[in-house]
């Protein structure tokens, strides 16, 4: 055998070697990709899962704060009820204490007139007006 083919020997060994390395490495390409490939549809899966989750939760807290906008709203009604009813009560307590001091100065009045014309004594009437005053 000669120098030439040799080399075209040891060449076509050595070209075989690396074509071999070279169909290894792009397998190992292959693998690496479609192990990145899972991974990434595994990924997009769970980015899907989180994204329904996180509609249901956003979904469930409007829910949420339309129970207290709603709430909030029934207890300011309520509130200008009793608000109105207060004001309706105060009202007719000052009406009532009006009605009270006015028929006090008719029956002060009354005593002291009874008292000039000697129907009553002063010590009753005094009696009368001390009475008022520990009421």
């Amino acid at each position: 055998m000669s120098l030439t083919q040799s080399l075209d020997v040891a060449s076509q060994e050595e070209l075989v070697e690396q074509i071999s390395q070279l169909h290894l490495l792009v397998q190992e390409m292959k693998d690496g990709f479609t192990g990145a490939l899972l991974e990434l549809s595994s990924i997009q899966q769970d980015d899907k899962v989180i994204e329904e989750k996180l509609q249901e939760n956003k979904n469930e807290c409007q829910e949420q704060i339309s129970e207290v906008l709603k709430v909030v709203n029934e207890l300011k009604a309520d509130f200008r009820t009793v608000l109105s009813q207060l004001q309706e009560t105060t009202e007719n307590q000052n009406n009532l204490k009006e009605q009270i001091d006015f028929l006090q100065y008719e029956r002060d009045l009354l005593l002291e007139e009874l008292e000039k014309s000697g129907s009553i004594s002063e010590k009753l009437r005094l009696v009368d007006i001390f009475a008022r005053c520990v009421l």
